[in-house]
């Protein structure tokens, strides 16, 4: 099957850390399970070894092969080694890519705890920090993000943006200007029965062309696929689905960006659980660690 992929630039997101210190229902890279807390915590050396590859491939983080580099989680702040990791990431990735240059990802909750030498790293990296916001009362948390805004702008004016339908820079007047009222998300992704004709609809999936995350010196086209162990771990016994050695590219088997480009064409055989374009959109809320949040053999 014939796709857009072989033009396609790399995307590349990696979770410094799993867990997370928000709970929201459904969520995608599953940061809101119990267990997230089996997670072997990465080391600044497993984070060298991860990217080292990666950035042969692309060339040594070429502009002609990297389109965005980002860092988040489950949630960054939560990460002890996360100034040596910016610092390690931006010497190998230094470039203003089509979309901008290293990105960190937060929910922001810890923002307001940060130290100087955190903002220094920022400035000194030029990170561009986008803060996802969630419905305040919705979390089970009292989330200020106009404090988190203005602290961010007076800490790194410029450099950052803030995301829930949509990025726009300014900040808000109050918190009914975030637009969270009725946010909507996607849920409900998984269907029990294996559908053999998912390359199909799986050759545009958004997922596939924007989400590219570097796990274990591999590389997943989507984050569901990248850390399944924890929906395997936290629901086992409940499920029928399977993952194979195919639904990763293994970085330690190719040598050169056009094999990994051709690595990306294929479609990862577990595609043929997903609903693609048919998965649920339900109202955000907290997690109740139910396995119906991502599955649904129903209707539309």
């Amino acid at each position: 099957m014939e796709s857009s992929r072989r033009t396609d630039k790399l995307r590349i997101e990696y979770h410094v850390t799993d867990r997370c210190n928000l709970n929201c229902k459904s969520c995608s890279h599953f940061s809101n399970l119990k267990s997230t807390n089996k997670e072997i915590p990465k080391n600044f050396e497993k984070i060298k070894h991860d990217f080292d590859k990666i950035w042969k491939l692309t060339n040594e983080g070429s502009t002609d092969c990297v389109e965005k580099v980002t860092l988040l989680g489950g949630e960054p702040l939560l990460f002890k080694q996360l100034i040596p990791t910016i610092d390690y990431v931006k010497h190998l990735f230094p470039y203003e890519y089509d979309e901008g240059p290293l990105q960190l990802v937060t929910n922001g909750i810890l923002i307001p705890k940060q130290k100087e030498d955190f903002w220094e790293c920022l400035r000194r990296n030029k990170v561009s920090v986008c803060l996802s916001i969630y419905p305040t009362n919705m979390t089970g948390k009292k989330l200020d993000h106009k404090k988190f805004m203005e602290i961010l702008e007076r800490e790194i004016p410029g450099q950052w943006y803030w995301y829930s339908a949509g990025p726009v820079r300014e900040i808000p007047e109050n918190e009914d200007d975030l637009g969270l009222s009725g946010q909507a998300f996607s849920s409900k992704w998984l269907h029990s029965h294996y559908n053999e004709d998912h390359e199909k609809y799986s050759v545009d999936c958004h997922w596939r062309r924007t989400c590219t995350h570097l796990v274990d010196n591999k590389i997943y086209m989507c984050p569901i696929i990248a850390y399944w162990k924890y929906f395997d771990m936290e629901f086992e016994g409940q499920h029928n689905f399977e993952i194979k050695d195919e639904d990763a590219i293994h970085l330690d088997r190719i040598e050169t960006f056009e094999e990994l480009q051709k690595e990306r064409e294929k479609v990862p055989p577990f595609c043929g659980y997903c609903r693609g374009h048919e998965a649920i959109v339900d109202e955000w809320g907290i997690t109740k660690n139910n396995i119906s949040e991502y599955v649904w053999d129903g209707p539309e």
